[in-house]
């Protein structure tokens, strides 16, 4: 009898060990919550299950009835997350197609009020990266003269290098770091951006530092234990060849970083980022949150206070030699009345002492 009671002990101690280190295991790996709380519940079963066999051995349908009722608990559990986590869209760049902010453009996200002073386009050529997109588009649309407005259009282009072919009929938006070292440009500081970090909205964690955020990028913090949240792996996501991936490696500071992950997935374990002026027009964005950096919250308002420590300042850049048009245009997008247009689409109008007279 005793070595029978012995043997029971040991099998059940074993299931029970057995299960809380697969539930370890599987926390540092960056299983879900649901799933480490489905383990454990599922050890518990087990056991009760086992025990029932050992000291129940005269009950084999009540012993049925609690197995199959265990079983169809699971199943319907891991459908319904399952269901719920599909319904969770991932979140890729741009987040609202390009099109849609063409110029006059039906379903524009927005509307832009024509500006007070009409320009000529006729000698002009637009470009930058597709980030910065609804803000020059809107230049566009708010000053263009033309009968034709699908020739507002056809001025507009988007190049991840804008300024490779730079001439003096065309105007280049770019990020401060797309900037070149040499003198052969004229480049006017025009709105803020910033770099933003996002994830899950039950993700306990609210606010990171900005040294926190590289380390999590190079590996050195892998758990949100170790920033104040559960413990949980970092799952840490990267775009490839995307704007905002340039203007991630700018703010890594040619630090070695984790291979990258693509497109961000919406789990409650997730990092990833954008620009803030993208992630105003996510359609979802009651499914993830901002981070705060440093403990600033990303907003407009901080932005042009200059206490979000991740700000990005956006440039409009002509050769040395413009024509007129360009120049006319440049003058304009250095006004009150461009600087109210900026704030509309994302982004954070510049401050007095730093524009251009």
């Amino acid at each position: 009898m005793f070595v029978t009671k012995m043997i029971r002990i040991i099998v059940l101690s074993a299931i029970v060990m057995f299960g809380l280190a697969t539930v370890l295991i599987c926390a540092f790996l960056g299983v879900s919550i649901f799933y480490l709380w489905f383990l454990s519940a599922a050890t518990i079963c087990i056991v009760i299950y086992v025990t029932l066999m050992f000291y129940q051995w005269h009950l084999p349908g009540f012993r049925r009835m609690f197995f199959l009722s265990m079983v169809i608990v699971g199943l319907v559990s891991i459908y319904t997350y399952e269901q719920r986590n599909h319904a969770l869209e991932t979140l890729e760049e741009p987040y609202v197609s390009l099109t849609l902010w063409e110029p006059f453009h039906p379903n524009r996200p927005i509307e832009i009020e024509r500006a007070e002073t009409a320009l000529s386009l006729d000698s002009i050529k637009v470009t930058g990266q597709s980030f910065l997109y609804p803000l020059y588009s809107s230049f566009v649309e708010a000053t263009f003269s033309s009968v034709d407005p699908s020739y507002a259009r056809q001025v507009l282009d988007t190049a991840s290098r804008p300024l490779d072919s730079l001439g003096n009929d065309m105007i280049g938006f770019v990020p401060e770091y797309l900037l070149p070292l040499n003198h052969s440009i004229d480049a006017v500081p025009i709105a803020k951006d910033a770099l933003v970090f996002f994830t899950h909205q039950e993700q306990e964690v609210k606010a990171i530092s900005r040294d926190q955020v590289q380390s999590i990028y190079t590996g050195s913090l892998s758990n949100w234990s170790q920033i104040g949240g559960a413990t949980q792996a970092i799952r840490q996501y990267q775009r490839e060849e995307e704007d905002s991936q340039e203007a991630f490696e700018w703010f890594m500071e040619d630090t070695s970083q984790l291979e990258s992950t693509t497109p961000y997935e919406n789990i409650e374990n997730a990092i990833g980022f954008t620009f803030y002026s993208n992630y105003q027009f996510v359609e979802n964005t009651n499914q993830t949150k901002l981070l705060a950096i440093d403990n600033v919250a990303p907003s407009q308002q901080t932005l042009e206070s200059q206490e979000y420590p991740i700000p990005v300042t956006i440039y409009a850049v002509t050769t040395t030699t413009p024509n007129e048009d360009v120049t006319e245009f440049m003058e304009w997008i250095q006004s009150e009345e461009a600087q109210t247009i900026i704030e509309s689409v994302g982004f954070s109008p510049i401050q007095e002492d730093e524009r251009v007279h």
